[in-house]
């Protein structure tokens, strides 16, 4: 159940004047504002390639709405629907839930619709950034009529924001209506007697209470990293102390397990600039400074798909093709893996190390193993930026000299993940299959990122973690998941653009064609889900 559409425009205009013209000019202004400011802030979402999976068309088009309305209430300021725009705008509302996103942490949804009887809320993935995306499940009928909407979720998903600008009068005005009872006293503080008054107060249908318990409700049927998100009101226009009725029912609102911001303790937003990097951060800082590489994304570092370009002409089975296709839109290594990788430490199991070996040996062109020996430190010994300078002579991208090979191999020790992270988490390992146990139980016992590309083991990794309750955010294993992938492209000899092959130690590297790099910054990397 939501709160009455009209209890968040009351008073549409903050501006102190009675001409129509005055009001609606003010508040196309700073419709305009918030319009920049969407646009800034989906910049960024782009910028980190988060925009797939943050929710947020919704606010924007009601945003975009309600500059229509405005300008149409400008261009007919004889009429009486300029007063009633006027009057009636919900722009006020629209600029507190923004306020309230620019002073979020890790901002994931704006205005998302749960369903209160859908067959469990899937409302994130749990791997660091969380997907609020729409579901592919379609909601029930029950589902639909009992629905609430969480105007801003923030903290990854571990704290849901809503929103009103009901007053003190306008409440009271409610409750007069609905025939209520105020014969009580601020004495009657007992349990007891808020528990009446939270049912009397459900009964007479007070908006803000049923709202609350919606979203209670909501919250205590989803798990966040293994936790029940929180549940916060921000009431900017309620004043605390000033109405006993008021009082009542905020205490029963922050009884049934919701938090409570009024006007007093409410505080403005800092500017956009000072908001953004906390709003969406950079996925970079978040990463452990040894990173911990799967078998996918050492396939992905040697593969000619990433490094060279394959000919118009050559016939490629479908899921190469995809591949192909995915890098002419964004070349992976200069745009996301580089600057991932680039100035950490690099390791991967024993076991990644040997199938990665395995495939490489079965299908991989002469230029992808050269590039595999390069990446692990297959013969001779050579140092970190000797190892640079010849990885760069098999791939037409610039190889950053920050790139530390060879990636060290290390040897997955199934007794101390145990003795690190408790027999109940390490008991999850039982159920992954040997090579994705060795990668992602050493990268969580190590407190390493994993970065993979395997989605359906971190699918079960993660269906496997739902199962854990009230882990702290530092005993989850973080995890960054690359959306694309890369297959090695196979013995076939693929096609040359450039004049000369590149060589290393005096043999050619038949299979690589030089392709432009695009000029692709580290700014542009992201963490993808």
């Amino acid at each position: 159940m939501e709160a009455s559409e009209d209890e968040n425009k009351p008073n549409g205009a903050d501006v102190v004047d009675d001409n129509p013209a005055v009001i609606l000019d003010d508040l196309l202004n700073r419709a305009n504002v918030l319009i920049d400011e969407l646009k800034d802030f989906e910049t960024r979402l782009h910028k980190y390639r988060q925009h797939s999976t943050f929710a947020f068309s919704h606010f924007r088009a009601a945003v975009q709405s309600e500059c229509s309305v405005l300008d149409r209430g400008l261009a007919r300021l004889e009429d009486e629907f300029s007063s009633q725009v006027a009057r009636g705008s919900n722009l006020p509302f629209l600029e507190h839930l923004w306020w309230t996103a620019k002073k979020s942490k890790d901002v994931v949804a704006l205005q998302k619709q749960v369903y209160l009887h859908s067959s469990g809320l899937d409302l994130v993935s749990r791997v660091q950034r969380l997907d609020f995306g729409n579901s592919d499940r379609r909601p029930d009928a029950q589902s639909r009529k009992e629905a609430v909407r969480i105007d801003v979720i923030s903290d990854g998903g571990k704290t849901w924001h809503k929103v009103s600008l009901v007053t003190n009068t306008r409440l009271i005005f409610d409750l007069a209506k609905q025939g209520w009872d105020s014969d009580f006293s601020d004495d009657d503080d007992d349990a007891d007697s808020r528990s009446s008054f939270e049912n009397e107060a459900e009964d007479r249908d007070v908006p803000l209470l049923k709202t609350a318990k919606s979203l209670v409700k909501a919250a205590n049927r989803s798990r966040v990293l293994t936790k029940h998100p929180v549940v916060q009101f921000v009431l900017p226009r309620i004043e605390r102390g000033k109405m006993a009725e008021i009082d009542k029912i905020l205490n029963a609102i922050e009884a049934c397990g919701a938090h409570v911001t009024c006007k007093g303790d409410w505080q403005p937003p800092p500017p956009l600039l000072e908001a953004l990097p906390f709003m969406v951060r950079d996925p970079v800082l978040q990463l452990s400074e040894t990173l911990n590489i799967d078998c996918t994304i050492l396939l992905a570092l040697v593969s000619d798909i990433s490094h060279a370009e394959v000919p118009e002409e050559r016939s490629l089975p479908p899921d190469l093709q995809r591949q192909v296709d995915s890098e002419d839109e964004s070349t992976l290594l200069p745009s996301i893996l580089y600057p991932i990788l680039g100035g950490r430490a690099l390791v991967c199991t024993k076991e990644a190390a040997q199938r990665m070996r395995e495939i490489v040996e079965t299908m991989a062109t002469p230029s992808e193993r050269a590039r595999t020996a390069l990446l692990l430190g297959d013969g001779p010994s050579r140092t970190p930026e000797e190892l640079v300078k010849e990885l760069q002579q098999f791939s037409a991208y610039p190889v950053p000299a920050e790139l530390r090979l060879p990636i060290n191999t290390v040897v997955y020790n199934s007794q101390e993940a145990h003795s690190s992270l408790g027999a109940e988490a390490f008991g999850i390992s039982e159920r992954l299959t040997a090579i994705n146990k060795s990668v992602f139980m050493h990268g969580w016992a190590a407190g390493q990122t994993t970065i993979t590309s395997n989605r359906a083991a971190v699918k079960q990794l993660e269906h496997e973690i739902e199962k854990l309750e009230d882990v702290e955010d530092d005993c989850l294993p973080s995890i960054w998941v690359c959306s694309t992938s890369r297959s090695l492209a196979g013995k076939e000899r693929r096609g040359q653009k450039s004049a000369a092959p590149p060589k290393l130690d005096g043999h050619s590297a038949p299979g690589l064609a030089c392709k432009e790099s695009n000029g692709v910054h580290a700014s542009q990397i992201t963490e993808e889900v």
